[in-house]
């Protein structure tokens, strides 16, 4: 005979069946893993249903028809495992936190990696390797000066006697020096037992300068000396371009004048060390980053000295025009180039912005000033020699006479020196890094 099911024991089974799923759905939602609200992960679960009859007197408790037990609201946990009090007031999220936390100092582990090599759980708690693209200005008060030596007269009524050549020049002025380049960091894995979880770092930089020759002291305009009513149809009927037709005085030729120069060159060579101190602000994590800081550049300074020296005039006893100046140009011109070796303290405040990838991409900015550690003055000295104003080199005196003149150069830089930058950091974090 084959044994049959009444109705009776059919209700009962799938009681049984219903109780069994509820109770299974109830134990993977309030699994300890996924005390969270629902909206922050995901939460698996299942429900059963079924519309086999029950008993009458069991109808009190069936679930209503137009709410499926699938729709129920599912309960959502606080963080802490800990009902919240809908009467308490909020809690708020302090605008500084110092991340005093951690304090045995132990590292920090992601449970999904059990019976592996623990991972820290935060950027504070490994090394950091980082690459930056940075952008800055140099700022240097600079000041220069030149000496400019003597020269004989010509004159043949009184004895000969030194005249200088120009003017001595003194002046100031500004550099600021832009560059950009590339900048490489270390960071140490931090004290975790202290507040901010100061670490150390060291980075090392190199950048390309774009500044360009500046004129620190200036006295007129030294360019290539012509006279002013200069016409080549009215020059000499013979080879001298040094006699000139109808001028008379020194003051008549332009281009004369003196100017002293500095530029620094295109390489830019930088390194720190430091200690960095973690923080959030607003949920937002920042680094205070104080270090002591090394510079080297390079710096060229160029003086230069035009002079016209007025030697004789022409007369018609030596077939010459009578009206026609012979001057003599001194066209003096030197340069020197000169290294700093500088240090100084800095200040950087770095900000975490968002993750790219294994790495999470800062934006920080510096101020650093730098105390030169060697001599801050380039001094140098042009000189060449020029046919003697009282016997140049002429129709009379084939072989001619000279002399030699010169000038005293000198560019200063600043005891302090002022760097201040912008960049962007990438920061290498790969996922189980923390933030």
């Amino acid at each position: 005979m084959i044994p049959t099911l009444g109705v009776g024991d059919a209700g009962d089974m799938w009681k049984r069946a219903t109780r069994v799923g509820a109770l299974a759905g109830f134990c993977l939602i309030a699994a300890p893993g996924g005390a969270v609200a629902a909206s922050e992960r995901f939460v698996p679960a299942f429900s059963f249903w079924s519309g086999a009859p029950i008993e009458e007197e069991e109808s009190a408790v069936a679930p209503s028809a137009d709410v499926s037990p699938a729709r129920a609201a599912i309960p959502a946990f606080r963080r802490n495992h800990a009902e919240h009090d809908a009467s308490a007031p909020p809690i708020d999220t302090p605008v500084v936190n110092l991340l005093l936390a951690n304090p045995s100092g132990a590292p920090a582990t992601d449970p999904s990696n059990a019976g592996s090599d623990p991972l820290p759980k935060d950027e504070t708690q490994r090394w950091v390797p980082a690459l930056a693209f940075t952008t800055s200005a140099i700022i240097q008060e600079v000041n220069a000066s030149s000496d400019p030596g003597f020269y004989m007269t010509n004159s043949s009524i009184v004895p000969r006697v030194p005249k200088r050549l120009s003017k001595a020049v003194h002046g100031e002025d500004r550099f600021v020096a832009p560059n950009m380049g590339i900048s490489l960091e270390l960071s140490t894995p931090g004290l975790n037992f202290l507040p901010t979880r100061p670490r150390l770092f060291a980075h090392v930089d190199a950048r390309v300068d774009f500044a360009f020759n500046k004129s620190v002291g200036r006295n007129l305009a030294p360019e290539n000396m012509v006279a002013a009513n200069f016409n080549p149809a009215l020059a000499p009927p013979y080879d001298d371009p040094h006699f000139i037709e109808g001028v008379g005085s020194e003051e008549e030729i332009r281009g004369q004048g003196t100017r002293v120069q500095g530029e620094v060159l295109s390489w830019v060579y930088s390194g720190g060390l430091g200690a960095a101190f973690t923080l959030e602000v607003f949920e937002r994590r920042l680094r205070l980053k104080p270090s002591a800081e090394y510079m080297y550049e390079t710096v060229r300074a160029t003086g230069i000295l035009n002079r016209a020296i007025r030697a004789y005039r022409g007369n018609s006893a030596i077939g010459t025009n009578p009206t026609a100046s012979r001057f003599i140009f001194a066209e003096l011109e030197a340069q020197k180039t000169q290294g700093f070796h500088m240090l100084g303290p800095g200040l950087e405040v770095e900000m975490d912005t968002f993750r790219f990838g294994p790495t999470v991409l800062s934006l920080f900015a510096n101020a650093k000033a730098f105390k030169i550690l060697s001599n801050p003055e380039i001094n140098f000295t042009a000189t060449e020699v020029i046919e003697d104003p009282c016997c140049p080199k002429s129709q009379l005196v084939p072989t001619g006479m000279t002399q030699t003149v010169s000038s005293d150069f000198s560019l200063v830089m600043p005891e302090w020196n002022y760097d201040l930058g912008l960049g962007l950091r990438f920061r290498w974090l790969p996922q189980g890094g923390g933030r």
